[in-house]
This record gives structure tokens, C-alpha cells and sequence, in this order.
């Protein structure tokens, strides 16, 4: 299925419910919940996961939890005798993976994607993180994903595996859920890096320049992922009105914190529509009118939402109504997003405007998530129903991730744009709007760029890709002998088209599937010789190409046996 979504969609039907863009909320009023009817009579009460960000401090995006009112007739085997929400309580039509890779036509790993980490950037502690992952993982057939198959780490904001934050009943649960999942829902190949915040505040502690989140985002690059996720953020005026930073925001240091050349940065655009001017009620009246931040700045890709739709198979989407978007007060636009067609349209003159590019984020259909501890004293555990640009957020890292990460590309955002109008490779979203801007389109879709859905959703991989650059029409192999101390040797190269001048070859310890591989430092040239550290690890060789126009999609031979001592 490529381009304007045609193709046979995987068991995805309409979702029949009308709920408003809301989350739970540590710190929300009751007040502020909405309780709905389910078609299949079940109530559920719905507020936002976090609490409105006040000057200084982050909030997370995932507005799509519900949760079960009476919870009487659940299971009430689980974690602490907590009552489970089960899988078939969630609506019909909840988008799964299968779902997922339905309406991008996307597949579930690639030659490029073994190497590739996906970070994901959330605050406080959750120690059932890889618990809950795993029971996802589960539920819809996905290869396992843990820490003692290299898939999964989880550290702190200082990179230490101990001690993590303290596990709080909060938002940032539900939120850390539910990057995990979507991240391993679209690439069922790369590794994920749990980076957890001691909080959201972004007044720096002693110590550091910045404060506990921008802090997560460098350690998750000097970790080595490959593409980072955040789904959290903070209205440009309230960061730039914040008392430790008058006149002075964002900060040389705050800035550094997301300038990370080659890197992909992928940060939500926010769930209030344009200019915080959502129909959302209490929540979004508290915010001031502008865009999000880091979302605004031009060193990440800013992710816009739609509202999917299937119908005999054929996939379409418009905007999302709560889809943040907004003219920056901070930055200029830079000259890949100022050129894309129709930019003038939005009224934004010079300035930086969100979002670059755009995915699912609107409540029908939202996700499956699972969650096991609760967020919320008394609350019921188990499966839940996101959504919001915090859906959207991980699924585009992690598209970035099935193609090999930036290629290379100092902005990653600028190869996107290089494919805008590209039908083959991107759905042009340009039907709906998230509020009233004067007939601009930085609050309405329309043909080319727009501010709720950037670009517009990309469809397969070709997006991704480095215009002009060499591509692989076969895979490298090695040969040798898997076992300790003995040479193994690239057979022979991929077979390039584009007339390469530069081949490079990356060595990679994986797991005994050969599934999830971590790069072996300094192994880089044509042969490399097994040591102790490959014991029970399979190896694979990863061959890029780079021509005059620039580096190409990674592509890996197929793994060995797993090492052994020498016989």
C-alpha cells in the first residue's frame, strides 16, 4: 500500500465512539472528566495524563486514556491484587500493530533496521516497563523485546541502570507505556532505550546546564541511539516567560541538548490544536496561545496528528481537530521547510511553524495499551485506549528507524521534506483543521504544507530516503567460521546501483535470532576476528554506501551461527 493509503487494511474497523481529546491526570479536577457510553455498554471516564505544564516544567501528551468507571465483574488477578482491564473491554476497531503497518504499508523490520536504537524520553520511574512491553509484545505476536536479549535497557537520566527514579502514581506511566509499545509495534527490529527524567522540570539541576529531560535527550544520544522520542512538551510563552530564564529561552545549553547532527529528534506537536486553541474544555483554556516547544525547534522533526480512517481496505485521514500546531516565537524557519510548497499559506512569515510530518492521533480509532501499574491510586490495571500526538511521536522515530536512522543527514526533517508531493511516498493530508487562523493554513490542511499535518503522513519507506543515493539490490555475506578467536570476512559487497564511491562496512554482535544487534566498536573493515565478548552472540555485517548525493539505506547479511569456543 503505497501513497493516499490504498491497499487492504489488516482487521482495522471505524471506531463508533465520540470522546473528546482528554487523558488522566494527576493534579486534574475531576471536574474536567467526560464520561461517554461505549456502544457495548461499558462506561469509562476520560481526563488527561498529565497535569497543564506550569512555567519551567514539561508536561507529557498522551490524552487518550480510559479508564472503566465500575470496575466491578474484572479480574482481580494482577500486580497487588489490582483489577485487570481486559483485552476485550477495549473498543472496537482499536488500532494494533497489524493495523498500524496496515495504514502506513510498512514492514515490520528491514536490512537497515538491526543496529538502529530507538530512545524513548520520559520522566519519573516505571518498573514494569519491560513487564508491560512484554505482555504487549504478547497479545499481538510480536518477537519479544528485553533486556536479556539486547532489545531493552533502561537507565536513568545520567545513563546508571541504578538507581531509576521513583515509580509514581502519575501520567508519565500511561505515557512511557504507551512510546514503548508504539515504538516496538512499528519496528519489531530495533532496540529500545528507556531514558527516564528524574522530573519534568526544566530548571537545571546542580550540576547541569539544563534541566531534567534536555538532560535524558543527551544521554540518550551518548548511549548511541539512533533516533530519539518525546512525547512532552511546554507552550513556547510559558518556557520563554520562566523566572530562571528571563528574556533568555531557549538557552545555549537547552538548545545543545536537541542539536544532535544526524541524530533523529522526533518531539509531539501537542493536543490542544492551533495556537493551544482547542474545543477541549477546562485543560487547554489554561495554556497560553502558542506553539510547542521542543516541538518548535528546527534541530528535531515535529509530529503532527490526523484522524485515520479505513474503508474496504482503503486508508485515508485529515487533520485532527486537537493536533497542535502554531507559528514559533523563538526560531526562524529553516530553508527545507521555508521552500515546501504552499508555506507561505500559513501566515508565518520567517518564522519556524509545526509540524514537519504527521501520524495517527486522534481518539477513533486510538491504540491498545497495556499498563500495569496504576495511575492513580485504586485504578485498574491492564489494557487501555490512547491517543493524542504521543501516539504519532514514536510511530514516526521508529519509521525513521526501519530505514536505518538520518543517513547521515545533519537535519533529518530537511529529507522529508525532499519528498513533499511525492504521492508514492507520502499521503497529503488536506481536509480538516484544529481551530481558526483567518483561512492560513497553519490551522487548516490544505494541498502541500500545513500546520496540523506538516507534510502529511508518510506511506512506506521512500521518504526516508536520501534523494540520489546509492540503493542495495542484494546483501552482503560473510564467511569464516563462528567460533572464538577465528577471522570472519565480508564475502562479498551488496550489490549497489547509483555508482557509489564509498563503501563501509559496521560489525554487530546480535542475539542468538540475529534480531537486535549492537554495533562492536572500531569493527569497521573488511574481516573481523571473534573474541570472548561474541560467546553465544550471532554476527552480522552492516554495508552502507555513499555517492556524491549522500549515504544510502543501510543494508546486513544475514547472521551467523551463534559463536562458540573453538573446537
Amino acid at each position: 500500500m503505497r501513497g493516499g493509503f490504498l491497499g487492504m487494511g489488516a482487521g482495522l474497523g471505524r471506531v463508533a465512539l465520540g470522546l473528546s481529546a482528554l487523558a488522566l491526570a494527576a493534579g486534574v479536577s475531576p471536574a474536567s472528566a467526560k464520561v461517554i457510553a461505549l456502544p457495548h455498554g461499558k462506561g469509562y471516564e476520560v481526563v488527561r495524563a498529565c497535569a497543564p505544564p506550569r512555567p519551567s516544567h514539561r508536561s507529557c501528551l498522551s490524552i487518550g486514556h480510559t479508564r472503566i468507571r465500575s470496575i466491578a465483574g474484572l479480574s482481580s488477578a494482577g500486580p497487588e491484587s489490582l483489577p485487570i482491564v481486559p483485552y476485550s473491554e477495549l473498543p472496537p476497531g482499536t488500532l494494533t500493530p497489524a493495523g498500524l503497518h496496515a495504514a502506513y504499508s510498512l514492514p515490520a523490520e528491514t536490512a537497515a533496521s538491526h543496529q538502529q536504537t530507538i530512545a524513548i524520553v520520559d520522566a519519573h520511574g516505571d518498573r514494569r516497563a519491560e513487564a508491560d512491553l512484554a505482555t504487549y509484545d504478547q497479545q499481538f505476536g510480536l518477537p519479544p523485546c528485553t533486556e536479556k536479549n539486547g532489545c531493552f535497557r533502561q537507565v536513568n537520566q545520567e545513563g546508571n541502570e541504578r538507581p531509576l527514579p521513583r515509580t509514581l502514581p502519575t501520567g508519565w506511566l500511561g505515557e512511557t507505556a504507551l512510546d514503548l509499545e508504539m515504538a516496538h509495534a512499528i519496528c519489531q527490529s530495533c532496540r529500545l532505550l528507556l531514558v527516564e527524567a528524574n522530573g519534568e522540570s526544566s530548571i537545571p539541576e546542580p550540576g547541569n546546564e539544563a534541566g531534567d529531560l534536555e538532560v535524558a535527550v543527551d544521554t540518550a544520544v551518548r548511549l548511541g541511539a539512533t533516533e530519539v522520542s518525546n512525547s512532552w512538551a511546554e507552550p513556547e510563552t510559558l518556557a520563554g516567560e520562566s523566572k530562571e530564564y528571563p528574556g533568555e529561552y531557549p538557552t545555549p545549553a537547552v538548545n545543545a541538548t536537541l542539536h544532535h547532527p544526524s541524530v533523529v529528534i522526533t518531539a509531539a506537536s501537542g493536543d490542544c490544536g492551533y495556537s493551544e486553541e482547542s474545543h477541549v474544555e477546562s485543560y487547554c483554556e489554561e495554556l497560553p496561545k502558542h506553539a510547542e516547544f521542543p516541538a518548535s525547534s528546527p534541530y528535531v522533526v515535529g509530529v503532527g496528528g490526523t484522524k485515520l480512517a479505513e474503508s474496504g481496505g482503503v486508508w485515508s485521514a485529515t487533520a485532527w481537530s486537537d493536533a497542535g500546531s502554531g507559528c514559533s516565537i523563538f526560531f526562524n524557519a529553516p530553508l527545507w521547510q521555508s521552500t515546501v510548497s504552499n508555506f507561505s499559506a500559513t501566515a508565518c512569515g520567517s518564522t519556524r511553524a509545526v509540524a514537519d510530518v504527521s501520524a495517527t492521533a486522534s481518539e477513533e480509532p486510538a491504540v491498545a495499551v497495556y499498563l500495569g501499574t496504576p495511575q492513580e491510586k485504586g485504578e485498574p490495571v491492564g489494557w487501555y485506549y490512547f491517543w493524542g500526538t504521543s501516539v504519532a511521536t514514536p510511530i514516526v522515530a521508529a519509521e525513521f528507524g526501519l530505514v536505518g536512522g538520518s543517513h547521515g543527514v545533519e537535519y533529518p526533517a530537511s529529507t522529508l521534506y525532499s519528498h513533499a508531493g511525492e504521492s508514492s511516498n507520502f499521503y497529503d493530508v488536506t481536509s480538516g483543521s484544529n481551530g481558526s487562523c483567518g483561512g492560513a493554513t497553519i490551522c487548516e490542511a490544505a494541498t502541500g504544507y500545513d500546520g496540523p499535518t506538516g507534510i502529511g503522513s508518510p506511506t512506506g519507506l521512500g521518504a526516508f530516503s536520501v534523494i540520489g543515493s546509492p540503493e542495495s539490490t542484494s546483501l552482503p555475506t560473510i564467511s569464516g567460521t563462528a567460533e572464538m578467536h577465528r577471522e570472519l570476512k565480508v564475502a562479498t559487497h551488496a550489490v549497489w546501483a547509483g555508482s557509489p564511491t564509498v563503501i563501509s562496512d559496521q560489525w554487530a554482535d546480535c542475539d542468538s535470532t540475529g534480531t537486535y544487534c549492537a554495533p562492536i566498536a572500531g569493527a569497521t573493515g573488511l574481516s573481523y576476528t571473534l573474541t570472548k565478548s561474541d560467546l553465544r552472540h550471532t554476527i552480522r555485517v552492516q554495508e552502507t554506501a555513499s555517492n556524491a548525493s549522500g549515504t544510502s539505506t543501510p543494508t546486513a547479511s544475514a547472521p551467523t551461527e551463534e559463536v562458540v569456543h573453538r573446537r
